[in-house]
């Protein structure tokens, strides 16, 4: 039987191209790099995923679901909005409640400061036919949007806003 699997796309997206040799780091002082976080956050954010329950014999609902947030001074999850809705308000909520769950964002990638947005994108799928599909439309998009950067990212980066710290 398939588990209630909610992927998160922090960790999945990152699939979507090979990890490249700066993924690696070494050492307690050595800088995070922004592959490496997106695979810790992405973790979290997995382990922290809950699937929305089902009244009666309702099916539950699928869907991808894009979350935007930042991260306060204290390294949890802040400014925690919907970016892109499933279309299923349960899914939508579920989503934000995972990524307020997040245990810490830091430390933060080298270069990155706390007035950066960041997207996860979330998906949920109650069966492998259904998880592969999302999961391929995810990477397509992935690879779209992240066609300038050569790297494998798998997060999306919005522009900071103006006035903000870094």
């Amino acid at each position: 039987m398939f588990r209630s699997h909610a992927a998160a796309a922090l960790a999945a997206v990152l699939l979507a191209a090979p990890v490249v040799a700066q993924d690696v780091v070494v050492g307690p002082n050595a800088p995070v790099t922004l592959v490496a976080w997106a695979k810790r956050v992405g973790k979290d954010l997995d382990r922290n995923m809950r699937f929305p329950t089902s009244i009666g014999f309702q099916a539950r609902p699928t869907g991808i679901v894009r979350v935007k947030f930042a991260c306060s001074e204290s390294g949890r999850t802040d400014q925690v909005a919907l970016y892109k809705s499933s279309g299923d308000r349960a899914l939508d909520l579920a989503a934000l409640e995972s990524v307020r769950r997040v245990t810490s964002l830091h430390p933060l990638p080298d270069g990155m400061g706390h007035g950066q947005r960041y997207v996860a994108t979330l998906l949920y799928a109650t069966n492998y036919d259904d998880y592969d599909q999302q999961l391929r439309k995810i990477r397509a998009e992935a690879l779209k949007n992240n066609s300038w950067f050569k790297g494998s990212s798998g997060i999306a980066l919005l522009p900071v806003p103006s006035g903000a710290a870094n």
